[in-house]
């Protein structure tokens, strides 16, 4: 699925970030998580706090993570030491996965 959105300054606001919350995150994982706790990493960027999406996070058992704010350049190595080799043994575990025949229903 995608989900196409803008504003009118370019930056990300109050309406998009509830909007990509509401139609984009709950539609895709509340189907696939069976209401299991979902985790939402965020940075501390203002369009992140309002009452209404911290609220319908709750509501639907997503769990919110803020970082500190300004604190994202910090963080990138993340992406590098920890979530680029995840990514790597994840990709080969579904592929082997998928060429095993185990398939038949789909990945959960």
């Amino acid at each position: 699925m995608y989900q196409f959105s803008y504003s009118l300054n370019g930056w990300t606001d109050d309406r998009l970030a509830l909007e990509w919350l509401r139609k984009v995150f709950l539609l895709e994982t509340n189907e696939r998580c069976d209401n299991l706790p979902q985790l939402v990493i965020f940075d501390g960027h203002g369009s992140h706090i309002p009452f209404e999406f911290v609220s319908l996070g709750f509501s639907n058992n997503v769990l919110l993570l803020c970082l500190p704010t300004y604190s994202t350049h910090l963080l990138q190595p993340l992406d590098v030491g920890l979530f680029g080799p995840y990514q790597h043994f994840y990709c080969l575990a579904i592929d082997n996965y998928i060429r095993s025949g185990q398939n038949v229903v789909g990945i959960k």
